[in-house]
């Protein structure tokens, strides 16, 4: 699926879903329209409603520190008799 952007102020937006306006009802749910579709904002311009999730910012996780484990010595499996 290919999916359009949109750059809202200073936020980027993926659009997910567009409607024509009368394709709505004129009181129609936004939040529940946006619990369905699974996004966040719903903006319109020129007659269409463009539902829309934000992209949010990259953020860097660090990892936590690992403890490191030695691999332990094992015997090779031969034995010696005496």
């Amino acid at each position: 699926m290919t999916y359009q952007y949109i750059d809202h102020g200073d936020q980027k937006l993926i659009i997910k879903r567009t409607f024509k306006e009368y394709q709505l009802k004129p009181e129609f749910n936004v939040d529940l329209l946006n619990q369905w579709l699974g996004t966040d904002i719903i903006l319109r311009k020129n007659g269409m409603f463009y539902c829309c999730e934000t992209i949010q910012d990259a953020t860097i996780i660090e990892p936590e520190e690992v403890p490191v484990i030695e691999p332990t010595t094992q015997n090779s499996g031969s034995t010696q008799s005496s």
